[in-house]
């Protein structure tokens, strides 16, 4: 289980350096400077880390299914990433203000899981380096991190020229990490327990909710159709 995790976490740091090829420069090192930061603040709680404190941490199946959650909220804004820079990629149509503040946190969202996989760098490091003042491994982890996340960014965008070709693997490996993911999270035990019992508030609850979204999404479509076609005939 440690070792898939693992695997998790590098996968999130190829998808966070290669998240940075798509943005401009001063996104990417506000997104960079963030992660290192939270890296060094980290360190008086890296201390009180064990193994055997994260180990029993992976093996509990309450925060297994948190961070399935997380995790799975995380992949579908990568997601709408990928698909917001296709579409623009493809349209030459203008954004309307929302889409541009869209843009902007799209841009700027660094990911979740980048955070812990900055974390148990730091507390790897610290184990490995037993004596070492503990302000010092955090500012040289912190440092050496943020120069690797610069450096392999722009490498990566000299390595695969082809923007479309990054965009698909950043797509693939986003779906590689939900895979995982479930994988990681699951831990044997997330199903349910069996009732005979209906709870019929809740199912009437849950498809009011579906068919009220239905219809303002049938609304709200028909209302775009009919905008655009005036905006179209004025002109």
């Amino acid at each position: 289980m440690e070792q898939l995790f693992t695997l998790l976490l590098l996968l999130v740091c190829f998808n966070f350096v290669l998240k940075q090829t798509f943005v401009s420069v001063r996104a990417m090192l506000f997104t960079t400077v963030a992660v290192c930061s939270f890296t060094y603040a980290m360190w008086p709680y890296a201390i009180e880390q064990s193994s055997t404190q994260i180990a029993t941490w992976l093996a509990t199946p309450t925060l297994m299914r948190d961070l399935a959650v997380v995790l799975s909220l995380d992949v579908l804004i990568q997601a709408a990433f990928c698909l917001r820079i296709a579409r623009r990629d493809r349209s030459r149509a203008r954004d309307n203000r929302w889409q541009r503040y869209l843009d902007v946190f799209l841009r700027f969202y660094p990911g979740f899981f980048i955070f812990p996989a900055a974390f148990s760098l730091l507390t790897a490091c610290i184990f490995a380096f037993p004596g070492v003042d503990f302000t010092l491994v955090a500012a040289g982890v912190s440092g050496t991190l943020l120069m690797l996340l610069i450096a392999a960014s722009f490498g990566l965008r000299r390595m695969l020229i082809d923007r479309d070709t990054r965009l698909e693997l950043l797509f693939l490996t986003n779906v590689l990490v939900a895979l995982i993911g479930v994988i990681v999270t699951v831990n044997g035990a997330t199903g349910a327990v069996s009732t005979n019992n209906v709870d019929w508030r809740a199912s009437l609850l849950v498809l009011s909710i579906a068919a009220g979204g239905a219809v303002v999404g049938c609304l709200l479509r028909r209302f775009k159709i009919k905008y655009d076609h005036n905006k179209f005939t004025r002109k």
